[in-house]
């Protein structure tokens, strides 16, 4: 590893950043300093065929549910012709609907077709010809995959870009509305976990993801959506880097943004049964998005590339380029909680976390998406619409947009629960010097929605009259084995106030859940966890507990040691097994065991996971 950081190192004073052409000069010194950190890195053919492995991944279904909603209805599939779409289609033809039809532009090829489905023309940023396709075909659900979908791409089209992600979205599910279409499952992007971006694809993909959560809110038609991550079948990086490495003349050269970029992937097989249980997890009134669980470790973009030219033999050399427009260096420091971050799919930023409800399938997380109702977004979508009708100029278009996107950042923290917005406050403003502007008006945005007056927070909001019981793991959202904050009235009622809420609320919901899969850590996982060391760290905790000082402190910080437990051991789901969930504050004993809930830990401000 060393002898490959070095090498590095000289291939970056070798040939600066930046530089759109190379001379005879630079690309033969990064040649022979390429060939020497193949030599270095063996390590990376491993990788190469983990990234490459990738594509035989999918998730598990329930196949009961879904040929109960497949089986004989009509399906219409936007962009049904694409890499996504193309399996998705294969996916529900195997599922015999009674009618399955799909909508592209007919621009795509090579991707396999299937014979009992129909395939139409028309584009979805045409709403006169998506009214009257809706209206003839009449589905019982419309899945919406068509996008523009490439970061780079739509930073040169931006009219394109916009229209057809973010006003095409909005011709489709308004067309599906106004037919009495009873269901729409739409594609949206790991990017969109950013609140606010200036990229074009994040800040269009994030507009249609609000887009979708005001049609949801203010009609009947259920709505829903999936995340993807870089999918492999279709690897724009992965299909540069073959073109690179197979240039013939040998002067190809391979141009990677930085030395240190992984990257999260998932299968098109994934990515189209991630739609599948999207169907089956919609909730009329809410817009719920599901994003997989464990995209197990990112790729490391350098090994692959390396991979790459091992594997084909290639003479091509490596330069490390710089971040080209449409990808961001450095996203915004409040992305991510330490506290909840690890555990659940890492396409959830820290709001969104705190809004986890229960997904039909254990390798699959979901949170529901609120945006807070206010009259400016409107007006700002139909006068991004009235721009992109008066010109096609990227910087008027840009323009639009953006005013749009602060728009949804301001509905976006203004639905937020309140600890998530206090916590996240606290975790930026250590980052507050080397903001970059943007940054810094989105850190604002979210002290000021910190401080603003809000009337008590609940535990959890108020759940719809058809909504499945409560259990543990729905008050405190999607803990399983780490730190989070909850809100309660005193510093000592951590158990009486979760009992109290449950119970208000009916109780304990006491039909048996599928244990969700452990993944390891760097502290590994144990295999089983008894009475014995529970006990243990619970006297521990008792006798010293009250000599510990911890950061944050506060009304509402109170600890559980059955997940400073499931810390330690990265088991949560074996310690749960034991029967203890205990709740206990570091200085006393505030509640005893009750029945296994996932639910482990809760922890104060400033602790890390």
């Amino acid at each position: 590893m060393g002898q490959a950081l070095e090498i590095i190192e000289s291939m970056l004073r070798a040939v600066p950043r930046g530089q759109e052409h190379l001379d005879d000069g630079q690309v033969a010194a990064l040649r022979e300093l390429t060939s020497s950190l193949i030599a270095a890195k063996p390590e990376a053919a491993g990788e190469y065929a983990r990234f490459l492995g990738i594509k035989q991944r999918g998730l598990c279904l329930p196949e009961t549910e879904l040929a109960e909603r497949l089986r004989g209805a009509t399906i219409l599939v936007t962009g049904g012709t694409g890499c996504i779409g193309s399996t998705l289609m294969g996916q529900l033809a195997a599922r015999e609907p009674g009618r399955l039809v799909s909508v592209s532009r007919g621009l795509t090829a090579g991707w396999p077709r299937q014979e009992s489905a129909e395939y139409v023309h028309a584009d979805v940023r045409d709403r006169s010809a998506i009214d009257q396709l809706i209206a003839a075909v009449r589905p019982d659900v419309i899945f919406h995959v068509a996008a523009q979908r490439s970061p780079a791409l739509a930073e040169v089209e931006v009219h394109r870009t916009v229209t057809t992600n973010v006003l095409g979205s909005r011709n489709v599910l308004a067309a599906a509305a106004a037919a009495g279409v009873p269901q729409v499952v739409c594609a949206s992007t790991g990017k969109a976990l950013r609140p606010y971006s200036p990229e074009m694809y994040t800040a269009s993909k994030r507009a249609a993801e609000w887009v979708s959560s005001t049609v949801a809110a203010s009609g009947d038609m259920l709505c829903s959506a999936s995340r993807f991550t870089h999918v492999i079948d279709n690897s724009i990086v992965y299909e540069r880097l073959l073109g690179w490495a197979e240039n013939e003349d040998g002067r190809g050269v391979v141009r990677l943004h930085s030395s240190t970029i992984a990257f999260y992937v998932q299968s098109a097989l994934e990515s189209a049964q991630l739609l599948l249980l999207a169907l089956l997890g919609a909730r009329r009134g809410e817009f719920r998005v599901f994003a997989i669980t464990d995209l197990g470790w990112p790729v490391s973009l350098l090994d692959v590339a390396v991979g790459v030219l091992s594997h084909k033999g290639s003479r091509s050399p490596i330069y490390f380029s710089g971040y080209d427009p449409g990808y961001e260096e450095v996203p915004f420091p409040g992305l991510y909680d330490p506290a909840t971050a690890g555990d659940v799919s890492p396409l959830l930023n820290a709001f969104e976390t705190a809004a986890a409800i229960d997904s039909p399938c254990p390798l699959v997380d979901g949170f529901r998406l609120d945006m807070a109702p206010e009259p400016v977004g409107p007006k700002l979508l139909a006068a991004l619409e009235a721009v992109c009708e008066r010109t096609q100029d990227p910087d008027t278009v840009r323009h639009a947009l953006d005013d749009l996107s602060w728009s949804v950042l301001d509905a976006t923290l203004g639905a937020a629960a309140r600890p998530a917005l206090d916590r996240s406050a606290k975790l930026v403003r250590r980052h507050e010097d080397a903001m970059k502007p943007v940054h810094r008006r989105v850190m604002d945005a979210i002290k000021s929605h910190a401080s603003a007056p809000q009337p008590t927070q609940r535990l959890r909001p108020a759940r719809p009259a058809h909504a499945a019981p409560f259990s543990a793991s729905s008050i405190i959202p999607n803990v399983r084995g780490r730190l989070v904050e909850v809100p309660v009235t005193a510093s000592d009622g951590l158990a009486t106030e979760v009992l109290r809420a449950l119970d208000a609320r009916g109780g304990f919901d006491d039909r048996p859940r599928p244990a969700r899969p452990v993944r390891q850590r760097r502290l590994g996982t144990l295999s089983e966890v008894t009475i014995q060391p529970v006990m243990f760290v619970l006297m521990f905790a008792y006798v010293f507990g009250s000599a510990i000082a911890l950061p944050g402190g506060g009304s509402y910080h109170e600890y559980l040691i059955g997940g400073m437990l499931g810390m330690v051991l990265r088991s949560p789901e074996a310690a749960q097994q034991s029967g203890f969930v205990i709740f206990l504050p570091l200085t006393g004993v505030a509640g005893a065991a009750r029945r296994p809930v996932r639910t482990l830990l809760v922890g104060g401000e400033g602790l890390e996971n």
